[in-house]
């Protein structure tokens, strides 16, 4: 299941969420690991978090900037 919870949410924030998920293998490989719980509730925030700013941010800023260049 977190498998499975944790793919799903690199495909809703992507292409942050690849990002994420590169950074926690690079934690991983250094030692840096909770609990299987501790660390599946830290990934959801992380994901949650970066898609929030990344959709509802970043993306609008980027459109309405392409959008009135376009207008000029």
């Amino acid at each position: 299941m977190p498998i499975a919870f944790l793919w799903l949410m690199v495909f809703l924030t992507a292409p942050i969420g690849i990002v994420i998920t590169a950074l926690d293998g690079v934690a991983g490989q250094m030692g840096i690991t909770n609990q299987p719980f501790w660390e599946v509730a830290l990934l959801w925030v992380v994901f949650v978090a970066a898609g929030y700013v990344q959709w509802f941010v970043f993306v609008p800023r980027v459109w309405s900037h392409f959008r009135a260049q376009r207008a000029i």
